[in-house]
Formats: C-alpha cells, structure tokens, sequence
C-alpha cells in the first residue's frame, strides 16, 4: 500500500527533567525553551481570553428557522404545527352548537371536544383543567389551562383557549402520552432533595439560609411536586421538580426522575443580567423626591406612600437594604437610615426612586400592581460585592429581590440607570405572569420582556445601560441597543446580539443563549413600536405576556402570541396587526418549514479492528490488533500514549518511550518506521485523510505542533484559556497539551490540557480540562487560526477532564474520562456538542481512554479488573451515543488504550443541505431581494433559479434578484460539495404587489449616481429639488435641498428609498448604500 507519510527530519539536543504533579495523569516534562525543535515553523498565537466565533459556529447546529404547517381540517380554519403538534389552532365558532350563555367552561369541553381530530387528544375532559379565566376589555375570553395524566400535571403543558364572538383559538402544545407509566414514585421526595443538594455542592456555593433570609425570601424548604416530565423524543416520566435555593442569589430547578432517582434535567432559574452593575448613585445629580418612613426617630429608606401599601399585612413596601459590602453567599445586610431625613448615599436614593418609577409605570399602564400583580413587596440591594470583597460589577433578579453591585473598570453603579432597575423588576413581573423559563428560547423572550420594560420605563431611546455602561465595555456605550443588537460590534463581540434568527446562537452557555438571543425579540419589538408607537406596541406585548405565553413558550409562539394580541385590540386586518406580522418576519421568524440535517457520516464499510497496548510481561509486544477473535502482534516498541489511525485503516502513529514519532502500516502490515527521530515528542494523532499531523512535545511550552504533508510546513499553535467573561481575563494558565485528537473535518484538534491557577499565598492549583482549537482551514487551504472553544468555561474545584475522543461518524459527538479529586472517582462521560447535552457513559476506576466503535455503539475504555489487573472493556451506547446502555463487559485482559478502527473507504465528510432565506418575501414592484445562504455541510457552488426574477438564475453564494411584475414566485437552490447536491424548491416564496406612488424610469428628469453607492452620490438635475433618503421601515435618516454631492459616510450599509421631490412631481427609487 502505498505510504501516506513522509519523513520528518528533526536535531536531537539535550535537555533537563521537569516535573509536574497533576492529581489526574502523571506525566514528566521538560521545561520550555530546554530543547528547541529543529524544524521551521509559524506560531499561531490568538489573545488570551478572547472567544472564538468560529469553533462555536462548528458545533452548533446551523439549522435557524422553526417550521410551521399550514394545514385543513373540518371545521378549523388553520393549524400551525411544531414538530408535528399543533400549537395554533384557530376556527369560526359555529352559531348552531354555541350557545351565547354558555360559560366558559363549557366552550372550552366544546372546543377540546370538537377539535379531537387535529389535537390527536383522545379523553381532552378528563386531561385539562381550568387555572384561570380572564375576560379582557374587547370580551374576549382567554383560559388557561394545563394538561394532566392520571391527576398529575404535565410539566410545560400551559395551553391558552380563547373565545370571542364568531372565533375560537387554541396556543400552547398538546401532549399525546403513548407509554404507560407508573405514577406511584418509587423514589422519595426526600432522596430527591438530598440528590438535588449533592449535585449542588459540584455546580456552585451551598448554604444554609439563615431564618431572616429565609423570612426575607419567603422560602421555608425546598419546593417539591410530583410532574410529568417530557425528556428528549416524547419520552414521558414521572418526576420529581424541585426548587431549590443553595444561597442567597441563586434559585436552581431540578428534575429527578420518580422511579431511578436519575437527574433528567436542571437548570440555573436565577435571573441573571450578565456583566452589569448596580449601585445607586445618581448619575447625573438629580435631586428626587423619594418616600421615606420615620418611626421611634429614626427615618428608613422605605416606601409605603404607594396605593399597594396594606397597613395590616405591612405587604406592598418599596424598599431599598445596604448588603454593605458583602457578597451573596455570606449576604451581611442593614436598613439604609438617617437620622434627619437627609439622604447622602446617592446609591440609595437612585435605587429607591428608580424602583418606585417602575412600579408606576406597571401600576399605570398596565394596571399591574407591584412585580406580583397583588401589591407585593419591592426589594432592592445595594452595595453588594464580590465574594472576594472587590465591587460587583452585575445586576440580577433572584426570585425576591433586585442586587445591584457598584461596578468597576466596565460600568458606573447599575442602580443609577432607571432602565436597569425597570430590567430587573420586571423579571418579578414576567415569573408573576407567563412565567417564562429562564433557559432557551423562553429565556430569551424573558429577557426581551425585561428590556421592553427597561425601555419604555425609559423610553427617551432604544438603549439599555447606556447611563452606567463605560465605552471601555462597548464602543456604543450602551450595554443592548434595540434599534441595532449588533450595537457597534461584530459576531464574537461580548456587547453584540443577533438582529435575525439567521445570527441565532445555538449553544448551550449563558443558559442556552438568554441574553445572546434576546437581540432578536428586542430587535422585532423595535420594529413594531416604531410602525405603531410605543403607547400600542407596549399594550399589545403586555396583553400577549399576560394571557397567550407561557412557561415555555418559543420564538414562534411569541409570534403567534403578539399577533394574536394585536387582532384582539385592535381587531383582524387592523394595521396594527399587519405590522406585528411585518416586525417578526423581519427578524426572521416566520411561518416557514425548517430543514433538519443529518449530520452523521455513512458508517465505514470495511472490517473493524481494534489497536491495543499489550501490558502482559510474558510477551514482548506491546502493540497489538483484534479482530474480534484474535490477536496479531504489531509492534514490540514500547509506547508513551495510545496510537492514532487513519479513517481508511491505512496506517497507525504513535510515539515511542525514546520520545520518537513512529509509523507503522496496517494494510498491509509492514514493520514500523521511524518518521520523527528527535526525541521531543509525547504525542501524535493523524487527521483522518492522513494529510495532517498534530503533536505534542515533551516541554511545558503551553503549545500544539500540525505538520501539513500537502506544503511540507510546521505551525505551532499556542494555547489559551477563553473565558465567558466579557473582560477577555483568562481562567488559569495552560501548561501543556497531551490527548489529541482530529475531527472528521480535519480542521479542528479536540485535546486535553494541564492548567495552574497560581497562588502567592497557598499552593497552586492543577487541573485538567479539554479544549478544541481550530488549526485548518479547508476553505483557504491554510493553518487555522488557533481560535479556541472549550468543552466547559470552568470546572468545580479538584474536578478534572481529559482524554477525549470524537465519535467515528458524528462530529457533534465526543467521549472524554472523568474525574474527582475530592472521592477519587472515575467515569467515562459523553456529550452533543450540538444540545450541550452531557450524561454518564460508565463508571470506572482508571483513566479509561475511550474510544467509538466503526457503529458509533459502543465504547472500549481501559478498566481495572477486582484485582486490579489492566483489561480493555466495553459498554454498549443508546441511540443519543452519549449514555451507556447495559453493563460493561470484558474484552482483552492485560491490555489497555484501545483504538477502534476499520479497512473501508468513504467519504470524510457530507452533501449539502440546500437551506436559505431572504431579507424580504413580499413588497412592490420593482422589488430588490437579497438571498441569504443558510445550507450547511460546507458547499462550493450554488445554482439558483428565481421565477420571474431578473437574474432568473445565480451561482453567487447570496445573490441580489430584481422582481420587476407583480406576482407570486417560486424559488430553487441547488447546492454542491465534493460528497454529493441537494435541491430545495420553495413555492410562491416571494409575492410582488402592483407598484405604488412610483414614477417610471422614463419620467425622470434626473440621474441619482453611483447605485450601489459608496460614500458619495451625485445628483444631475436641471430643477430645483428637495430630498428624502428613507430606511425600509419608513423613517427619515437624511434630507436636503439643491445639494449635487451627497456624503453618505454616516449612513450604515443596506437599502434606501431615495425621495425626490421636483415642483409638484414626488419619485421614488431604491438606493443600495454597499
């Protein structure tokens, strides 16, 4: 077989011993600088902290649309489904079987009754029960409900019903359970909570509260209930849902499967704010007028002025507390006081008035009382700090209260911002309503609804924190801006948000995108109150908060939720209603099919084989092969890590107890060679096309060396700790690289590394954790740029992770050996990087170095036997590849690191998954539409085709089309890649209507010039003239008289209407400002 490396020649100096002791993998290594590689190379350096948008854009699902289904059932006017549910459901209410006196109830069994068809619901009477009844002022009636089995609520099941005259409407998701379970719990409430509370103690700061925190937090004991709980692929279980408080700040929600006492989920509820400060300083000096209270001499910065205030339950106070400088976790708080009612603590006075502010607004406009609705208390903190005692710069909402702390190098005192403290109390106001879980989708749209209400509370501007955030955070100066979330940054930037679900994160930090995402909501409603003002959009938003979303409510349920809002205030086909429709198809979430990859490779055809370390002393080899019956030797060399192999079986690398980089090949087999002879090394992986080479060497010099066969050139990439800070501060030093190994792509390293948090004061720690850095670029045919992701942005304290290894066929899915320190305990883990999702391959009692079988259904991992003998084991996986399945079995005794692979060629990558969407679907003509590729899986050309468009046909990536005639039209795209084509066709996708208020071409009598335009226009006209330039949304962003020279340098890039208007002769045309 022909070889598929070439020799590297390296210089062999000498060198010093350094040692390193790690708690996890015991390694000797040398000092950096000690031996110098004798090879060129280029150093890949990225800035330490920094984030990298690329590698997370490589294991996030590229899929950014939610489908919906339009279908015709008898008697319902439409469906909207969602994976296959229906989630709208809208009719006429037939006058023949509605009674006018009839109660609500009982058009709610009606409606369940007679829609049975469409919800697949077999026994809707005995599964929903009425939790609230609000009739608004339009005499719609909206109900709430939920949906139980055998008694017991299904969690996330909030379904709203809503009739008025002549329509009847259903939002929310139904929940057709087909297992049987068993709904009597074979765990107890208490084993539950005491499992809550152990896997606490890994994730973050568990204290008991002390009797006047629990007083002021109105919790006694964590909350517990018996649910339903519905778990990945409609699998139903009975659980344990647990609310559960460790400390002060923090509010955490579990589910405890009822009968294995396995966690199925949990998720920090804790509103959290990010970054943000909060003291209560008043920026600008304004003197306020507050409400304070005086008793026994003593006056307390408290508010019971307010019509809420009931003097019998001392409910409905607005008052501010003094954490004087402590932290959440050992909370030492006091009343803010004085002696004579004057008031020098501007923290104070600012946090006070901005809570009192808000609580008018909510009062006033929305009739709204307090953040409960029933006049409850208003809690603010200030001066809240660190736990290491230095200023807090954040601000969050805990459940009970607001925290402010006082800020630093990035923001002035949060507290000082009224749309800050409108944020954070209106976080109460959203759990008090539709309860929005704080994780995803429904997180996001929580944190759209506290910016809403930062921003009308403020409404001077679309900004957010710009009153307490310093440019040293964002150029803007503004922590959010509505009007623009891309806020004067790029994609990757700490202050930038998607404007467009076509920029929507995917991952799994900041509790699955809540704060990231949040850009698309704020972003639509901006839209919207700027079409209909900010008095309508705010009412229609708040009546879409109050009665149609619920806990878990999506982007598109938001969309049906608002709009479905704006009919009931405004009344169908109002422009209101069109407008909202306008907004989010703006921000891009439409009523469109989603396409859903499959990202899983083609299994390799060939016969699988297994590598493994020999550790019997009787026999002399070291490397040997199974086949599933029997041994064959390899190699006699001893070995300093496990081997790397190609995908095609063709050859194997490892390094050698010399420290040298050895080949040998496997098909056929042929004695191993020797293809680095400098002894620097201690670990090597092969890509898998065999055309690139990863290594590690034996010195601490913080580094991973990629050899290119195809350029003959090194680069050494240095490594960094990224943080989710948004100050760009590194979390710890790297020391060095050991496991390596390459993805399918070949473009990224998956690694392990040994990391010091370095203290003055007690000894260092060590820690292991896993990264992936990107070191080839396929599409520039180059070294990448080095940009790091990590597996997790922090570990909890003596918790180590290491050895990780990709799945044979799903780039998402890697495998990785587990450790704590604390017990000495050892567990082989999985994880999507997709979902984020993580759970326990196996337990086991050494590093097991796991690797996937050719089938991705098993895993082999080194194990201890009872007699602590070294054996390679196995456990089968379930579908997910991330969870074990059954018990671990035996393979080869007296063996260790083992490497699956197979004798069998395919295709190292996907075709194309042909996906795209468009700036604008509807308009007049002429219509200017640009296409937005979003097919994933790499492809390298594309073929479009435009009915009625001009081009008709494209091959650019995302082509411009001009529609010139109305109608309706379909569009094609055709996508390739050197593994296959895939077509997707998308009837009557784009809708031009009859031109409007347009002067043809032809009637002109001047000449607007370049267009695109750059920095500069011209105009040649013979007439006076005046001018308009007008963004899509209709607002006027410049204007002018006689002017033949027109700087458009402080106008941002996309399309304009330029107006122009001659005697009485008004033309209109598009302006495209590139």
């Amino acid at each position: 077989m022909k070889k598929l490396l070439l020799p590297l020649v390296l210089l062999l100096p000498a060198f010093i011993l350094y040692g390193q002791n790690t708690n996890f993998k015991s390694l000797t290594k040398y000092p950096s600088g000690t031996l110098k590689p004798g090879f060129e190379f280029v150093t890949v350096n990225r800035n330490a902290g920094s984030k990298s948008s690329d590698s997370q854009k490589n294991f996030i699902s590229p899929s950014l649309k939610r489908f919906l289904l339009k279908e015709n059932y008898h008697g319902v006017d439409k469906v909207i489904r969602k994976d296959g549910k229906p989630v709208f459901i809208e009719r006429k209410s037939d006058p023949s079987k509605s009674d006018p006196s009839s109660s609500p109830e009982e058009k709610l069994s009606r409606f369940l009754g007679d829609t049975k068809t469409v919800s697949g619901i077999k026994n809707p009477k005995e599964q929903f029960a009425i939790t609230n009844i609000n009739k608004d002022g339009n005499g719609i009636n909206h109900i709430k409900t939920i949906q139980s089995y055998k008694g017991i609520e299904i969690y996330g099941s909030e379904s709203v019903f809503h009739f008025s005259p002549g329509r009847e409407s259903f939002t929310g998701l139904f929940h057709n359970i087909e297992n049987e379970i068993n709904t009597t719990p074979s765990i107890s409430q208490g084993s539950s909570v005491a499992k809550v509370r152990s896997d606490l103690a890994l994730r973050t700061v568990v204290k008991e509260l002390s009797g006047g925190e629990m007083k002021l937090l109105n919790y006694e004991s964590p909350e517990t209930r018996l649910v339903i709980y519905n778990t990945e692929g409609n699998d139903y279980r009975l659980a344990w849902e647990i609310i559960y408080r460790p400390n002060v700040i923090e509010v955490w929600k579990y589910f405890i499967d009822a009968h294995t006492g396995d966690i199925l989920s949990f998720f920090n509820a804790t509103c959290s704010d990010g970054p943000v400060t909060a003291t209560a300083l008043d920026l600008n000096n304004i003197s306020r007028t507050i409400n304070t209270y005086l008793e026994n001499g003593t006056y307390y910065l408290m508010n019971i002025a307010e019509p809420m205030f009931n003097a019998s339950t001392q409910e409905g106070m607005i008052v501010t507390l003094d954490a004087n400088n402590t932290s959440t976790t050992e909370l030492d708080y006091r009343y803010v006081t004085s002696a004579n009612n004057t008031w020098n603590n501007k923290a104070a006075v600012s946090a006070h008035y901005n809570a009192t502010r808000a609580y008018e607004y909510f009062l006033q406009t929305h009739g709204h009382n307090s953040v409960n609705g029933k006049g409850g208390n208003i809690i603010s903190f200030i001066n809240v700090a660190e736990d290491d005692g230095s200023s807090m710069e954040n601000a969050f909402w805990n459940g009970q209260a607001a925290f402010y702390g006082n800020g630093g190098q990035y923001f002035k005192p949060l507290a000082g911002a009224l749309d800050v403290t409108a944020h954070e109390l209106g976080h109460g106001v959203i759990s008090n309503t539709a309860n929005l879980e704080y994780y995803g989708q429904p997180g996001a749209i929580n944190e759209t609804y506290a910016d809403i209400f930062g921003s009308m509370v403020d409404r001077d501007d679309w900004l957010i924190g710009e009153d307490i955030t310093r440019t040293t955070f964002s150029p803007s100066g503004a922590l959010r801006n509505m009007a623009d979330p891309h806020n004067m940054g790029r994609e990757g930037d700490h202050y930038w948000q998607p404007e467009h679900v076509s920029e929507m994160y995917l991952g799994t930090e900041d509790n699955a995108g809540v704060h990231i995402n949040n850009g698309i909501g704020i972003h639509a409603y901006y839209l919207y109150a700027t079409a209909v003002s900010k008095d309508k959009a705010e009412k229609v938003f708040f009546h879409a908060l109050l009665n149609y979303l619920t806990k878990t409510s999506r982007f598109i349920d938001f969309r049906i939720a608002v709009i479905q809002s704006a009919t009931d205030l405004f009344g169908g086909g109002a422009a209101e209603v069109t407008e909202a429709e306008k907004a989010f198809d703006s921000v891009g979430i439409y009523e469109e099919e989603v396409v859903k990859p499959d990202n899983e490779l083609e299994v390799n055809p060939g016969t699988e084989y297994m590598l493994f370390c020999n550790t019997d002393k009787d026999y002399t080899t070291t490397l040997a092969v199974f086949d599933g019956s029997q041994l064959s030797s390899l190699s006699e060399t001893e070995l300093k890590n496990n081997p790397s192999v190609t995908d095609n079986g063709a050859g194997a690398v490892f390094v050698s107890a010399d420290s040298k980089i050895r080949y040998v090949n496997l098909n056929p087999v042929e004695p191993e060679e020797i293809i680095s002879n400098q002894e620097f090394w201690d670990n090597v992986a092969i890509s898998r096309d065999g055309k690139r080479l990863a290594a590690i060497s034996t010195q601490v010099d913080t580094s991973i060396y990629v050899y290119d066969f195809s350029s003959g050139k090194w680069a050494k990439f240095r490594l960094y700790n990224p943080t989710t800070s948004h100050f760009n501060t590194d979390a710890g030093g790297v020391l060095y690289a050991d496991a390596i190994e390459f993805d399918i792509s070949g473009e990224y390293l998956i690694y392990d590394a040994c990391n010091v948090l370095s203290s003055n004061v007690t000894e260092d720690i060590y820690y292991w954790d896993i990264g992936i850095i990107k070191v080839w670029d396929k599409s520039g045919k180059k070294f990448g740029d080095g940009s790091i992701f990590k597996l997790y942005g922090s570990l909890p304290e003596n918790i180590s992770i290491g050895n990780p290894t990709y799945s044979r066929n799903s780039s998402s899915i890697i495998a990785f050996d587990y450790i704590d320190g604390n017990s000495e305990s050892y567990a082989i883990l999985g994880t999507d990087l997709n979902t984020g999702e993580t759970d326990v391959i196996t337990g086991n009692s050494t590093l097991g170095y796991p690797s996937f079988s050719k089938n991705d259904d098993r895993i082999a991992y080194s194990a201890l036997t009872t007699n602590d003998e070294e054996v390679v084991a196995g456990i089968n996986l379930a579908g997910n590849k991330i969870t074990g399945s059954g018990n671990p079995f035996a393979m080869i005794m007296n063996a260790k690191w083992p490497v699956y692979f197979a004798e069998g060629e395919r295709d190292l990558g996907l075709a194309p998954v042909s996906d795209f969407t468009a700036d604008y679907k509807t308009g007049s003509a002429p219509l200017e539409v640009k296409y937005i590729d979003l097919s994933v899986n790499d492809p390298v050309s594309w073929k479009w085709t435009f009915e009625g468009g001009v081009p008709a046909t494209s091959s650019k990536q995302n082509p411009y089309v001009f529609y010139n005639n109305p109608g309706t039209y379909r569009v094609t795209l055709e996508t390739r890649n050197e593994f296959g084509v895939n077509t997707i066709t998308r009837e009557a996708y784009i809708t031009v209507s009859v031109p409007t208020d347009i002067i043809p071409t032809s009637a002109r009598d001047y000449r607007v010039y370049p267009n695109p335009a750059g920095e500069m226009i011209f105009i040649d006209c013979e007439n006076d003239f005046s001018f308009r330039l007008l963004d899509l949304n209709g607002e006027t962003v410049l204007t002018g008289n006689n002017e033949r020279q027109i700087s458009l340098s402080e106008i941002k890039s996309g399309f304009y209407i330029f107006e122009m208007i001659a005697g009485d002769v008004v033309s209109r045309q598009k302006l495209l400002k590139k």
